[in-house]
């Protein structure tokens, strides 16, 4: 055992809250742990696994992290013995499939896009009604073919994580994620794709072709039992989806006794397809006991008096006293400074506030290569040839946006059609920034300014992110800019959707150690 594992209790002062669930872990009860934010989830999970092995050397203990970058940092510390087995929910799934498929070959993230594509050629071959019906010709059947392509594949992601196929079924997936404004006429083709996808994803895989969705997906339809581990710990159990708790369900059939830690107002990813009732649904299938992690040791104490208008949460016994500031969105940068971060619910606000501050001279990045990427691949949809860049393209884009914002909103839709417009109104600055004011006529160079505004390691300048991508970083300081105008959820969308979006404000508050800015009003809470 080396150090840590031998002496953890003398070496940190644990809380009384913490130490009860150490003390807890003899019972063999299954526990779920609400820890709130900067009450050191992580810190508790490494006394978890000593204290476990100082029980027993010998315990086989499974360590679930949220992601990748987790998962790689916990490895990498020393608290981690290497008998403790760290990975991800679907590095495990990954794990069964390897030893179900002897011929099972590299993930394919390719392999439902193409599905789709395909579904749509062959069910067009023996039903001529497909293309007719909603594609018809021209540039917007363009259009219409990229938004039901984009439908489908989201679609199949839900159905995946959900167990979904019968239209019931489907109906109340799409419902509870916000996925519910479509005709009559693409539920219709949609379910049709579906099922055609489904059937094939399956005998792709059997001959060891798999993807990111199979990971989870196929060990539960193909009941795949997993290896017995005494203890199976889980980390951000709020944000978990239906094939993950499945894949929990069945380590604890197999003998593991479930250790969960979250935070369940921190439930922020209801669009990826995790459930806001992830928390109910764990306490339901697994009988959990439960406890309490009330005690940020990140916050200020006036940052903790905003966040305690959302959540109970208390402050740690040695805390500063902390600022928090109202400022006007002119103030913010002359006051910003390398290393702060500012932090928005919608992408644009962040492009356009990046590049005010990269012309000022300060040193700038948005988080989120992949919206960088979304945002290129949105752009090539209105490209039919090199000189359709920019005017044709900007013409285009703006028409078929613009159309999509007002069927959306008509028909109640109105987060899916803010995160439309996000999309959109990004686009259109970065149009007016780069075309307009710098002459950038050249659709490769265009892309390329593009992709230089993002950066997701680059820690020497001041950090521009979402609420959602600033997930479990923290900073010294924190501005959350158009503050006033959250929570964003309005009397159209469902409770899920609403709760969510508070969530992200409490989200949003306890990223700050010292100091808290709100741009432009304080959230209505």
């Amino acid at each position: 055992m080396n150090n840590w594992v031998e002496n953890y209790r003398d070496i940190l002062p644990w809380s009384d809250y913490q130490t009860q669930v150490f003390d807890n872990l003899e019972t063999g009860k299954h526990l779920l742990i609400h820890a709130r934010a900067g009450s050191g989830k992580t810190t508790l999970l490494e006394g978890i696994v000593a204290t476990l092995l100082n029980q027993n050397p010998h315990y086989n203990i499974l360590l679930l992290a949220f992601n990748k970058h987790i998962a790689t940092e916990l490895k990498t510390r020393e608290r981690i013995p290497r008998e403790c087995e760290v990975r991800t929910s679907h590095s495990m799934g990954y794990k069964l499939l390897r030893k179900h498929l002897p011929l099972l070959r590299e993930t394919n993230s390719l392999k439902i896009p193409k599905l789709a594509n395909e579904a749509i050629e062959k069910i067009s071959e023996a039903e001529s009604d497909l293309p007719k019906l909603i594609f018809n010709a021209g540039f917007e059947a363009k259009q219409r073919r990229s938004e039901f392509l984009r439908n489908l594949r989201k679609l199949v992601d839900l159905a995946r994580n959900n167990f979904a196929n019968t239209d019931n079924e489907l109906d109340a997936i799409r419902e509870k994620f916000g996925f519910n404004k479509i005709t009559q006429l693409e539920r219709y083709w949609l379910y049709r794709c579906l099922r055609w996808i489904l059937k094939k994803d399956e005998q792709l895989a059997k001959r060891g072709e798999i993807d990111y969705g199979d990971m989870l997906y196929l060990p539960h339809v193909w009941n795949i039992k997993p290896p017995k581990y005494h203890f199976i710990l889980v980390d951000e159990v709020q944000d978990v989806n239906t094939a993950q708790i499945r894949l929990y369900k069945s380590l604890v059939d197999r003998g593991a006794t479930f250790i969960g830690v979250g935070d369940k107002h921190q439930s922020v990813y209801g669009f990826t397809g995790s459930g806001i009732d992830s928390w109910t649904t764990l306490q339901f299938l697994i009988k959990c006991q439960k406890f309490q992690l009330p005690i940020c040791y990140r916050c200020g104490k006036k940052i903790l008096k905003e966040a305690r208008k959302l959540v109970d949460i208390k402050a740690a016994p040695l805390a500063i006293q902390g600022e928090v500031k109202e400022i006007k969105s002119e103030q913010v940068n002359k006051l910003v400074k390398p290393g702060h971060l500012i932090l928005s619910r919608l992408n644009a606000p962040l492009i356009s506030r990046c590049l005010s501050l990269i012309i000022q001279g300060k040193r700038a990045k948005v988080r989120g290569k992949n919206v960088a990427k979304y945002l290129l691949e949105f752009i090539e949809r209105f490209i039919e040839s090199p000189t359709d860049f920019p005017m044709v393209w900007h013409i285009r884009m703006t028409d078929y946006c613009q159309g999509r914002i007002k069927f959306l909103k008509e028909n109640g839709a109105e987060l899916e059609a803010r995160d439309f417009q996000d999309v959109y109104e990004s686009l259109d600055f970065l149009y007016r920034a780069f075309v307009l004011e710098d002459c950038i006529y050249d659709l490769e160079r265009f892309k390329a300014k593009i992709l230089d505004l993002f950066d997701d390691n680059d820690k020497n300048c001041v950090i521009l992110s979402t609420i959602h991508r600033a997930k479990g970083d923290e900073a010294n300081t924190i501005y959350i800019l158009d503050s006033g105008k959250l929570p964003y959820a309005t009397k159209n969308n469902n409770d899920a959707q609403k709760e969510q979006e508070t969530n992200l404000v409490y989200v949003a508050i306890t990223r700050a150690k010292k100091t808290l800015y709100f741009v432009d009003g304080k959230p209505d809470i």
